[in-house]
């Protein structure tokens, strides 16, 4: 999707995954990678319905869960 902040939000993606490979132990990175996967797909499919969606409501819903989860994430890196 077109996003003007795309690379804004790519840098902080990239950040929050070095903040977990930081805080996570070696044996625990491949279930780590898992859950990171599952989560990419599961937000392109929250994505795709608040663009595609012809239920006006979803697609609020939708937008309003994308914003919502990556509030969640942002809330975890320090900003300067």
């Amino acid at each position: 999707m077109q996003d003007p902040d795309a690379d804004t939000l790519e840098t902080r993606r990239a950040r929050f995954e070095q903040l977990l490979a930081a805080a996570s132990a070696p044996d625990q990175r491949s279930h780590l990678l898992d859950h990171r996967i599952r989560a990419k797909s599961a937000h392109a499919q929250i994505l795709s319905t608040a663009q595609f969606s012809r239920d006006p409501d979803r697609a609020r819903w939708a937008r309003r869960r994308a914003t919502a989860e990556i509030g969640y994430c942002q809330s975890f890196l320090l900003e300067s």
